[in-house]
């Protein structure tokens, strides 16, 4: 700066909202006293903010950086070596912001003349990898999480069943350091990463260990301490209740099932059981008049809460699992013996 009556005046990089004289700003400068001052207005009209005030090197380099709506101020003495001036400043600005030179004479009517070189506007450098990436299954859905980047304004999630991929985009533009995945294929394994972008680019992707999606049944299987291959015809416990049909009646991991009873109904026979609401194996209550030859009477498929069938079904929907009647067709109640059994179909792992 030149010569001149004030000791206010100064110079230096200011970005902007807008071009009114009121509009939310940062402005880090050198005063003619060997000041530095980073400041900075929120919003339209109010008050001017100063975070940091020192004495600058001679001929200071200045630089400010934008990262999403956080901006940092930072001083150099050569143009390489940056040191952080006060705090980072966090100001919601649109994205396309008025950024350039500024100074001040310090003083009404007075006149003030300041030189700039080495002016250049550059993007920033693209995000580093994230760090602390971790994935987990909960249920039917998986969890990632990851430290944040501060350079980063967003993150893309992609996702392969391979560790080598190919990797699909599942998520982009995710602000949080966290994202809900729910795939739909039941006891896949599923690998993951993820990249932070900025306005410079996206950077190195992050990589976890993979995670195994199990299904409710898959669960339950472990829980009550079997395998996941077993069989839906094994039985387990005291009951000699098949694993599939033990699970679609809602039996806890490890119990025994109570068995099926037959309701006391006149004229039309039976069965009661319990079930999970919505299905989680299609569910299928046979009837027979000599234990030799069975036939469907009503079908509850997986997934569903609609029984289908000649039989009438009642359920009470207050309890959990739900208690189910099933009443035989009166076409049959002539016969004089009926004898019923349930059997369960496995639609998903």
């Amino acid at each position: 700066m030149t010569a001149n009556a004030s000791s206010a005046a100064n110079a230096g990089l200011m970005l902007r909202q807008d071009l009114t004289d009121s509009s939310p700003c940062l402005y880090l400068d050198a005063t003619r006293t060997g000041e530095l001052s980073w400041q900075h207005r929120a919003t339209t009209g109010g008050p001017t903010t100063a975070t940091a005030s020192k004495t600058p090197p001679a001929a200071p380099w200045l630089r400010l950086t934008r990262y999403g709506n956080v901006f940092t101020a930072c001083t150099s003495t050569d143009g390489a070596t940056w040191t952080r001036t006060g705090s980072p400043v966090t100001l919601a600005l649109p994205p396309t912001i008025q950024a350039g030179m500024a100074m001040s004479s310090g003083a009404d009517l007075a006149l003030e003349t300041a030189r700039f070189t080495d002016v250049s506007l550059a993007l920033p450098p693209a995000p580093a990898a994230p760090d602390g990436l971790t994935v987990s299954a909960d249920g039917a859905s998986i969890l990632l999480s990851w430290d944040a980047v501060p350079e980063a304004t967003s993150y893309a999630i992609r996702r392969a069943t391979s560790p080598g991929g190919p990797f699909t985009t599942i998520a982009s533009g995710v602000t949080a350091a966290s994202y809900i995945d729910a795939p739909t294929a039941d006891g896949a394994t599923y690998h993951y990463i993820v990249t932070g972008s900025n306005s410079g680019g996206e950077g190195a992707a992050a990589a976890a260990s993979p995670a195994t999606l199990h299904s409710d049944y898959q669960q339950w299987k472990l829980a009550s301490g079997l395998v996941l291959d077993t069989a839906d015809s094994a039985t387990s416990g005291g009951d000699a209740t098949p694993v599939l049909l033990k699970f679609a009646l809602g039996a806890a991991p490890g119990a025994d099932v109570q068995a099926p009873s037959a309701p006391v109904t006149t004229p039309s026979r039976g069965i009661s059981f319990t079930r999970l609401s919505p299905a989680r194996a299609t569910v299928v209550v046979q009837a027979s008049s000599d234990l030799a030859g069975w036939s469907d009477i009503a079908t509850l498929p997986y997934g569903s809460d609609t029984w289908t069938g000649i039989a009438t079904v009642n359920e009470d929907t207050s309890t959990t699992p739900r208690t189910v009647t099933v009443l035989d067709n009166p076409a049959f109640d002539a016969e004089p013996r009926r004898f019923f059994r349930l059997r369960a179909e496995r639609s998903a792992p």
